[in-house]
């Protein structure tokens, strides 16, 4: 699929805040981003534990139970893509051009 970027200069907690859904092969997955910094991920209408997400420049960095973090780089107020993840030491690795996926907002 295409998807037009814009570049949001303004994204603020509220903005983002929302559900983010992926569809692949009739599986629906996504993150369910909360403006109190709660982070949900879903796989298929089932909630896995929470965690946490947060601003960072243009940037949301979402951190799961286990403590791993997804990078995502905000297209728009309404398409975020994933691009890099955070390894053990702390350390930023980026995804492959051909491993990144971008969720959209529904709601």
């Amino acid at each position: 699929a295409t998807y037009r970027k814009i570049k949001s200069t303004t994204s603020t907690i509220k903005s983002i805040a929302g559900t983010y859904e992926l569809k692949v092969r009739g599986n629906a997955a996504g993150w369910i981003f909360l403006d109190n910094g709660v982070a949900k991920y879903y796989q298929n209408g089932k909630t896995g534990k929470e965690g946490k997400w947060k601003l960072v420049d243009k940037e949301v960095h979402a951190t799961s139970h286990t403590g791993s973090v997804i990078i995502f780089r905000i297209d728009s107020d309404d398409i975020i893509t994933a691009v890099a993840t955070i390894v053990k030491g702390g350390n930023r690795k980026d995804t492959p051009k051909d491993k990144q996926f971008t969720i959209i907002k529904i709601k």
